[in-house]
């Protein structure tokens, strides 16, 4: 005797916990409205996070350390509010800082401008590198702006990033 193996279709009821919106106890679930490209909606949202932090990261403005030479080539040419606007905040030294604030420029120009000392680590620096304006972004962990080719050269021979002004 021969059996006859018989198929019979399976029907799933969409069950109470369905977050797809179908109606409880009909024959199938909709497929679920918040899934993008075959993604689920919180992998998305995700993405989305990750996007804004790293479009944040790299838009965002830099802290840098300006040399003596360079913050008086930008007054000489009239651009000091030019490198402000480029910058969050810019680090200088306590002459040049004093020079700033004595002029007459808005104070939300004045206000991005913060002097620098060296420090212990800073004074390590100098010892090391033999230049003054080099140790001082070393010490702060930021780039170094400048108009000298020779303390362009100690910085990159230091590791400091330079931007030329």
């Amino acid at each position: 005797a021969e059996t006859e193996v018989v198929q019979k279709e399976i029907i799933t009821l969409c069950p109470t916990s369905c977050k797809c919106g179908c109606i409880e106890g009909t024959a199938k679930c909709k497929d679920c409205p918040c899934v993008f490209f075959g993604l689920p909606c919180w992998i998305l949202l995700l993405l989305l996070v990750l996007i804004a932090l790293l479009l944040f990261l790299l838009l965002r403005k830099k802290k840098v350390y300006v040399d003596e030479e360079s913050v008086n080539k930008a007054i000489k040419e009239g651009q000091l509010e030019n490198i402000s606007g480029k910058y969050s905040k810019i680090y200088v030294s306590k002459k040049i800082y004093g020079q700033i604030h004595g002029m007459d420029i808005g104070d939300k120009i004045k206000n991005k401008f913060e002097f620098v000392d060296l420090d212990e680590k800073g004074e390590n620096y100098l010892k090391e590198c033999g230049d003054e304006h080099v140790a001082r972004a070393k010490q702060l962990n930021v780039d170094l702006l400048t108009a000298n080719d020779e303390t362009a050269k100690k910085a990159e021979e230091n590791k400091v990033k330079v931007s030329f002004y």
